[in-house]
């Protein structure tokens, strides 16, 4: 039997020894911030995401690595880049969310949260339109907004005071637009017949 030729044993060796090391060298390896994508309650109009990007610019000033880096207010979808191991040492995925939504909580007095996921694909939902008097502010906004999606079946929802609209993507076999004008004049809201809102 041939002994490996001192080149070939060195090549050897020091494949042997990176193999070893290659672990050691990862984990040294300093973590990266990936990003994730949520669904946030409390972008209920455009001029909201104003809101949502200095709210995470004063999440910034404390954990730092957290980053919001995209915002798709067409489908209520935040885009924040952290490393969850680096800014929630030791939490499990489910605690990751629930501490990323604490933070999305404190820092903009409730008015921003995770949501889950859309229990049907956007596709799937219905659009319903509801022209509205009595809406004159964005905190009246955010109230009736509130109302909506607290109704089971609405999925996501709009509110624009300027133009007086409620907008709701509904799953059709939980809720119909009645159910959504009963909820609004409860709050007080009056509900505009197509012919008045023509007006």
């Amino acid at each position: 039997m041939s002994l490996p030729t001192p080149s070939f044993a060195k090549f050897a060796c020091l494949t042997a020894l990176l193999a070893i090391a290659s672990p050691a060298l990862a984990a040294d390896e300093p973590p990266k911030p990936q990003p994730f994508q949520h669904r946030v309650f409390g972008l209920f109009s455009p001029d909201r995401e104003a809101d949502l990007k200095q709210t995470a610019e004063r999440i910034a000033a404390v954990n730092m690595n957290v980053k919001l880096i995209a915002v798709d207010y067409a489908k209520g979808m935040a885009t924040f880049e952290y490393d969850p191991k680096k800014e929630f040492p030791g939490a499990k995925p489910e605690q990751v969310i629930e501490r990323l939504n604490n933070l999305l909580r404190d820092n903009s007095n409730s008015t921003f949260s995770l949501q889950p996921e859309l229990k049907l694909p956007r596709e799937k939902l219905q659009k319903l339109e509801l022209a509205v008097v009595g809406l004159d502010c964005k905190a009246c906004s955010f109230a009736a907004y509130q109302t909506v999606m607290r109704l089971e079946g609405v999925e996501q929802c709009e509110v624009l005071f300027r133009e007086t609209r409620v907008t709701a993507w509904v799953d059709a076999s939980k809720i119909d637009k009645a159910k959504i004008e009963m909820a609004l004049k409860e709050k007080g809201l009056k509900i505009r017949m197509p012919e008045e809102a023509k007006k």
